[in-house]
């Protein structure tokens, strides 16, 4: 395929500049984002709470009990507590290290089916969404993933274009992060198909291919082998504390799949889970969450239709390129997975943002080539898209810079007595709203919070008031 054929007219070197400045302010607000208090959700709390219990002795705990998320994450937090960096600030940093990775990708990706320009507003496009801005700086496995993700499916890109023996070291390599980001946070699991799909679909391995179809009968008695093979390590993964965690505890997410199917139904639970598929979708592409604006909830489905619109023909046509087959292998096995999911969160995507914005992009580019006259529109769009962005992050920054006072102007006002309590800020606290477990996770991770007990407040178990 040629690389020069999505490039949608000429490159300008003045636009570069612009697009490449822009790109620069938006990386400098980002890295601001870093001063932020530390911010704490229910996922954060839990994630938060192994890792402080693993650095006690007592395993990957939540409140004295297991938990089903993965521990690569914990287990790196608990690796910053053991070398006293552990903080609000370093982990606001460990989301934007793992950010720079996925976009690093992103634009590489980006230059094989793009001009510059183009590359350099996906980019933008990534970094001016909201549900990026609102989690970048909350402790969350969510952007971690989104590196690691997006540098192993790179691994499975540089595998399909290798030849020889050398294009197995970016297989094993991508095997070996795919095992990471499986204990990186569970949805991993849709990175093995693409694996398996980079194997057969090789160029080099087509001959081999034709080969075993000619030989049935050995190719079944090879498949029955490996199964057998497979039986004793399958029966170890399923007896695993691991296994029954994700799968057999009554408050696993494949357990409240389950209990959703057997409430609502196979078809109703199916509407219910494309409706969110839209409605996410929808977010992404108008830029704002759709509870801001619920009566518009029609314009969302719309839009929700459009961008899966874009990203089908995005994906056609990056399955026509070499190296870039496996970013439509990986979108499609996680969308396969999404539509099982029976919850609603935009946040689901941030591992896909980078994906999503070169499959939209690449499908716009070529819309502007064949329809000129949509070219203002297109424009129009991306700086409304902007636009929003920049609101968002000026509001994130207003709470990162927040200082003391970062109880007033966070959230919803829930945990508004917790922080006060905790930050000291002179504010009067009523102390039956104070929720002390989030306290004390204040206490060991953030610089601001007062200082009482905070010697030996990580040696003191996390368990639940």
């Amino acid at each position: 395929m040629d690389q020069n054929c999505l490039q949608p007219g000429k490159d300008n070197a003045s636009l570069r500049r612009l697009l490449a400045a822009w790109i620069v302010l938006l990386s400098v607000v980002y890295l601001i984002q870093a001063l932020s208090p530390l911010r704490i959700n229910t996922d954060s709390y839990r994630l938060l709470s192994m890792a402080v219990s693993a650095h006690q002795g007592q395993g990957f705990l939540v409140d004295g009990k297991a938990d089903q998320f993965p521990p690569a994450y914990p287990w790196i937090i608990k690796s910053m507590l053991q070398l006293g960096i552990a903080n609000s600030h370093s982990l606001v940093l460990l989301n934007l290290l793992s950010l720079a990775i996925g976009l690093g990708v992103l634009y590489h990706w980006c230059l094989q089916a793009l001009s510059r320009s183009w590359s350099m507003l996906v980019m933008i496009f990534v970094l001016s969404s909201w549900v990026l801005v609102k989690h970048i700086t909350i402790p969350l496995t969510d952007t971690v993933y989104m590196g690691l993700s997006m540098l192993t499916v790179h691994l499975m890109c540089l595998f399909c274009r290798a030849k020889g023996i050398c294009k197995w070291g970016w297989y094993a390599a991508s095997v070996l992060l795919t095992g990471m980001a499986l204990m990186c946070r569970t949805t991993g699991v849709a990175l093995l198909p693409v694996l398996g799909m980079c194997l057969l679909i090789h160029p080099e391995h087509a001959r081999l291919t034709g080969r075993l179809v000619k030989h049935q009968g050995k190719l079944i008695i090879g498949l029955a082998v490996l199964v057998l093979l497979g039986i004793y390590p399958m029966n170890l993964l399923i007896q695993s504390a691991w296994f029954k965690s994700q799968f057999m505890d009554s408050s696993s997410y494949f357990q409240n799949l389950i209990v959703a199917i057997e409430r609502d139904g196979l078809l109703m639970h199916m509407v219910h889970t494309l409706k969110f598929r839209l409605i996410e979708m929808g977010e992404i592409f108008c830029n704002v969450p759709w509870t801001r604006l619920p009566h518009l909830s029609p314009v969302f489905y719309a839009a929700g239709v459009l961008t899966w619109l874009l990203l089908i023909r995005g994906s056609f046509v990056l399955l026509r390129h070499p190296m870039l087959r496996p970013v439509s292998w990986y979108m499609l096995s996680y969308t396969c997975m999404m539509l099982c999911w029976p919850y609603f969160d935009a946040r689901f995507w941030i591992p896909m943002l980078p994906v999503i914005g070169l499959m939209m992009w690449v499908a716009l580019s070529q819309i502007q080539v064949r329809l000129p006259r949509l070219r203002f529109a297109i424009g129009a769009y991306m700086l409304g898209v902007v636009g929003l962005g920049v609101v968002a992050l000026i509001f994130s920054t207003r709470i990162s810079l927040a200082g003391r006072q970062f109880s007033e102007v966070y959230g919803n006002g829930s945990a508004k007595m917790t922080y006060r309590y905790a930050l000291d800020n002179g504010l009067p606290v009523e102390m039956d709203q104070v929720m002390m477990r989030e306290v004390r996770l204040l206490q060991i991770f953030e610089p601001l919070a007062k200082p009482e007990n905070m010697l030996d407040i990580r040696d003191r178990p996390m368990i639940q008031e």
